[in-house]
């Protein structure tokens, strides 16, 4: 397990990303702690950042700033094509990237696809 947690904070790994880099992130509150067979899932609320997820210590997303990455994600590839229908999310289970493609009315259909259905059910 990545994650140090104590009862107000958790060093998220960054590894991925950054070798080496680990963040202390303040937690007001642990709302949802679980693991699943792929990974381990933290929602949290921060004082600094709003609500965030975790998943196996790595910060997924922070309300503060998840929509930078989320709706250019989303919707750079629409201004692309002259006339999208259909959309494919893979390993979207937060749901943000499907909430930025719900914004095109001219996309008839969406399927999102993530490897744990536990990321999608919390």
């Amino acid at each position: 397990m990545n994650t140090w947690k104590s009862e107000n904070w958790i060093a998220a790994s960054c590894e991925r990303a950054h070798a080496g880099l680990r963040v202390l992130l303040g937690i007001a509150q642990i709302l949802h702690r679980a693991r699943s067979p792929w990974q381990e899932i933290v929602i949290a609320d921060t004082p600094v950042y709003g609500r965030a997820l975790f998943l196996d210590g790595d910060p997924q997303l922070l309300q503060a700033d998840e929509w930078i990455y989320h709706e250019r994600l989303a919707l750079a590839p629409l201004l692309f094509h002259a006339a999208p229908r259909r959309a494919l999310i893979i390993g979207g289970g937060d749901g943000l990237a499907l909430r930025e493609l719900l914004r095109d009315t001219r996309l008839q259909e969406i399927v999102l696809v993530d490897l744990d259905v536990a990321v999608i059910d919390t």
